[in-house]
């Protein structure tokens, strides 16, 4: 003879209880989660800045490279001794690097300007924002380089 009856959870009582038990832990470590993808997130755009930004100095400093490179030449062509190469070479960087410097700021500048003028004369397409886009990025383009050739020419100068 049985003294007390003791009902067995049913298997429903025993999933809620599991489910609501999961429910818990999920709220409680919710957060936690959160902030891990969060960061996670963060160094992924972190390493694609650094990576595009590398790729971006790479480009220009081959950029000048090829600017000093036919600078060279021809001033090896033109010129005759090895100390009016030496002059002749920063001083030519220095002024391309110049003429960059003057030409990535005035597309930048003028760019919206010469847009509308181009609008309303030659009826071109419309200036857009995407258009602005590209048009900073090529500038940013010339100035890098022009900023390299400068401090390329003031080394060599001092050298």
């Amino acid at each position: 003879m049985k003294l007390f009856h003791v009902k067995q959870p049913s298997r429903k009582h025993f999933r809620d209880n599991l489910d609501r038990s999961k429910e818990k832990l999920f709220n409680h470590y919710l957060p936690f989660v959160k902030l891990v993808t969060v960061r996670q997130n963060m160094k992924t755009h972190a390493m694609t800045k650094w990576k595009t930004a590398l790729e971006f100095i790479a480009r220009c400093l081959l950029y000048s490279f090829i600017v000093i490179l036919i600078d060279f030449v021809l001033i090896v062509l033109l010129a005759g001794g090895l100390n009016q190469i030496t002059y002749s070479l920063s001083f030519v960087m220095l002024l391309e690097g110049g003429i960059g410097l003057v030409v990535g700021g005035a597309a930048v500048s003028f760019s919206p300007v010469t847009a509308k003028v181009s609008e309303t004369v030659f009826h071109s397409k419309p200036w857009t924002a995407k258009r602005q886009k590209e048009v900073e990025a090529q500038a940013k383009a010339w100035i890098a380089t022009g900023i390299i050739l400068v401090l390329a020419a003031l080394l060599k100068s001092a050298a």
